[in-house]
């Protein structure tokens, strides 16, 4: 049986054709591919081919669009067999020219630097475009169902095409990891709710809609924990040591060993816990909840301190970088400081405004809010007002400060991010984005930004707000987009059911299905060498190499795969490998 492959190029154009060919278009895109074929543009033939088997006027019946699609095909193998022949060729007479050169004494010198840098460049053309045919050998072996053979040959196509990869290299070399590479490492009969990494991202907690919950370690084999309570998490947080806080809808907190053994249950609350957080120092607990109360814990689950005096539910816990201060966060639009033995210290309260986020500064001294009616403030711990920056036009729905402290960046439903020193003044905006920003964040260093939106683009910045890179290839809103933690890439999650991989220069390396309409958020390894995410509408968590992880791994067992890539290197008659 002939069958049909697809670059994902070739997919791509296909989606940008021009709308005059809506009109008549089964007529049209054949006549267009006819003139492409005539003009020898075979990967501009396949686009109309493919473009007529998709049009609404097709006759029901055409067998011979599948035989034109892969005669062009052949044809275009062709031409890239014939350009690595010629190109050989003239390597082959560029040394030839080099031998010449040494009997001209006067001009040897000359002569040998043109004809080497001749012979390389031929040799680097001839390279590339066996590259590339390697990686057109490897979606056809894909489309045959040869799942191995597309892996090794886009391993060698990677491999040939080194710092000098082309997008349809990348593509192929992502495509084939996540067909033969990704690794489903938990299934459930219900549905996750979210993936947690801890601080280094050695381990991850899963939980969804029962009262179970797993720890998955960063390990191979993959090695998992249950944790078991009697209702289902409503929020969870890693310790810098390992431990975990999980909230539950029973009112319930319980504390985790990083091994999953239960340490101590935190009961006090009447209605759901909803949020909480370890202090710095690792001492203290804070829980907030619904019945409009925090508390304060130590380590071993016995209560400190009732914080009432909120009117409403009390969203956010949070500890001061020394550990001497707590706020809370509450729905009746206050936030309220309180020393680390539980006695109130100050109230904020901007006037007729929602507050949608506060934190402590780096120093621990001021408070940095974000409210509804596009305001940021800082505050003292007393409550007194220090100073106000009003240059969002919207609500400010979040503040991130970055790991050295200088910087932080304000997310605002006017659809921008600014950026402004640790003295609250402005230094960018970050407003190049046409429909609102879901996320913002600092990489690990401090030294970029990342923004991501319903726009179906995510940015890369420095830390001057100016624009680096723009990722553009999602086909829905990105609602999330996360650094590795090696600073090399950039993951993204989307609407369009897929996560995304790229690297800083905004080439995409690797997308992942995650079928299911509402995407949980993908994640790194701790040694940003593997993604997690969930499929399967949210009820299976997999896990899937890099690029960069797969290509050491290979490489790493190159040996084992000789006699494939043998078999390959006979079949199709590869060129350019090293003997082994």
């Amino acid at each position: 049986m002939r069958c049909l492959f697809l670059l994902p190029t070739i997919l791509l154009a296909v989606l940008s054709l021009p709308n005059q060919l809506v009109g008549q278009c089964y007529q049209n895109a054949l006549t267009n591919a006819t003139q492409a074929l005539r003009q020898k543009k075979y990967k501009e033939a396949i686009n109309y081919y493919l473009l007529a088997n998709s049009c609404e006027d097709k006759p029901p019946i055409d067998y011979t669009l599948s035989g034109r699609i892969l005669d062009a095909q052949e044809k275009w193998e062709a031409e890239l067999i014939d350009a690595r022949n010629k190109a050989q060729d003239r390597e082959k007479e560029a040394l030839a020219s080099q031998a010449k050169a040494e009997q001209a004494q006067a001009a040897e010198t000359q002569a040998r630097k043109e004809a080497d840098l001749n012979a390389q460049r031929a040799r680097e053309q001839g390279t590339l475009a066996e590259a590339l045919r390697l990686s057109l050998l490897s979606n056809i072996e894909k489309t045959f169902g040869n799942k191995a053979n597309a892996l090794i040959l886009a391993f060698l196509s990677r491999q040939l095409a080194g710092d000098k990869t082309p997008e349809e290299t990348n593509l192929a070399f992502g495509e084939a990891i996540v067909d033969s590479l990704t690794e489903v490492i938990r299934q459930s009969d219900g549905v996750f709710n979210a993936i947690l990494p801890n601080a280094n991202g050695s381990k991850w907690l899963v939980y969804g809609n029962n009262p179970v919950a797993e720890m998955v370690f960063s390990e191979i084999p993959i090695r998992t924990a249950r944790i078991s309570a009697e209702s289902p998490i409503q929020f969870a947080q890693f310790s810098p040591d390992g431990r975990i806080l999980t909230c539950h809808h029973n009112g319930f907190a319980y504390v985790w060993s990083e091994d999953g053994q239960l340490r101590s249950a935190l009961i006090n609350h009447k209605e759901a816990v909803v949020t909480g957080s370890f202090s710095p120092d690792r001492t203290l607990i804070a829980t907030g909840s619904r019945d409009n109360t925090a508390c304060l814990w130590d380590t071993s689950g016995q209560i400190i301190q009732v914080l009432s005096g909120h009117s409403g539910n009390v969203y956010s816990c949070k500890f001061s970088p020394d550990s001497q201060h707590l706020l809370t966060r509450s729905s009746d639009g206050a936030v309220w400081v309180w020393t680390r033995a539980g006695s109130i210290l100050g109230k904020i309260k901007p006037s007729g405004a929602y507050v949608y986020d506060a934190s402590f500064s780096p120093d621990g001294k001021r408070v940095l809010v974000a409210s509804a009616n596009g305001e940021l403030s800082f505050w003292d711990l007393k409550g007194t007002l220090l100073t106000t920056m009003a240059q969002h036009q919207h609500a400010v729905k979040e503040v991130q400060w970055a790991p050295t402290g200088e910087l932080f960046i304000s997310r605002s439903l006017d659809n921008s991010v600014k950026l402004w020193n640790s003295q609250g003044e402005l230094i960018g905006d970050l407003n190049k984005h046409q429909g609102e920003i879901h996320h913002a964040s600092f990489n690990q260093l401090g030294d970029r930004i990342l923004t991501c939106s319903e726009d179906r683009t995510s940015i890369l910045w420095d830390s001057k707000g100016h624009l680096i890179q723009v990722l553009q290839g999602h086909r829905g809103p990105i609602i999330a987009a996360a650094f590795s933690p090696n600073n090399q890439f950039i993951l993204t999650t989307s609407l369009d059911r897929t996560a995304r991989l790229w690297d800083y220069s905004g080439n995409q390396l690797m997308e992942i299905k995650l079928d299911s309409p509402n995407p949980l958020t993908a994640c790194f390894s701790h040694d940003s060498r593997f993604v997690l995410a969930a499929s399967a509408n949210n009820t299976s968590i997999i896990r899937c190499p890099t690029p960069l992880a797969a290509f050491e791994m290979l490489s790493a067992n190159r040996s084992a795969l000789k006699p494939q890539i043998e078999a390959l290197r006979e079949k199709y008659h590869i060129q350019f490998l090293e003997q082994e």
